[in-house]
Parts: C-alpha cells; sequence; structure tokens
C-alpha cells in the first residue's frame, strides 16, 4: 500500500546437497520460500552469512527456487570464508 519493496530473506544454514544433513534440506527451503511468496514479497533473498553455501548446494536451492517461482527475482548474498 506504501509503494514500498519487500524482499522475504531465508538465512542459509546446513547443506542442501547433503539430505542426511538433517532439518534443513532443499524442501525446508522451498517450503519457506513459498510461504514467504504467499504472504506477497516482490523477490527472495538468500543470506549465508557463515559461508557455507557451496557451488553446488547454490545450484541446488537457486534451480529449484527458479522452477517454483519463475517470476520472482532471487538474491544471494554469501560470504567466501569457506574457500570455495
Amino acid at each position: 500500500k506504501a509503494g514500498g519493496f519487500v524482499e522475504g530473506t531465508m538465512s542459509y544454514t546446513g547443506d542442501v546437497s547433503d539430505p542426511a544433513k538433517g532439518k534443513y534440506t532443499l524442501d525446508y527451503y522451498l517450503d519457506l520460500a513459498q510461504k514467504l511468496v504467499d504472504e506477497g514479497v516482490h523477490s527472495l533473498a538468500i543470506k549465508d552469512m557463515a559461508g557455507l553455501l557451496t557451488p553446488r548446494a547454490t545450484r541446488l536451492l537457486v534451480s529449484a527456487l527458479r522452477e517454483q517461482h519463475p517470476e520472482t527475482p532471487i538474491h544471494v548474498h554469501t560470504h567466501d570464508t569457506a574457500g570455495y
């Protein structure tokens, strides 16, 4: 109503390329993204403040988000502390 832009931000942790890692799976992030889009966000953001997002995990996550939400811009913010 105020003409603003809302970015729905997901803090990345875990390893979506390894489903055995536990709670933070690819499905976890896809479900979270769907909830954010359903709330009306204008874009999605993946914030990797700990530098855990590997190239393989990035490809999997962004590709799945793009497939699920082809019209929603995706912003990735990461720190290369893992050395990839």
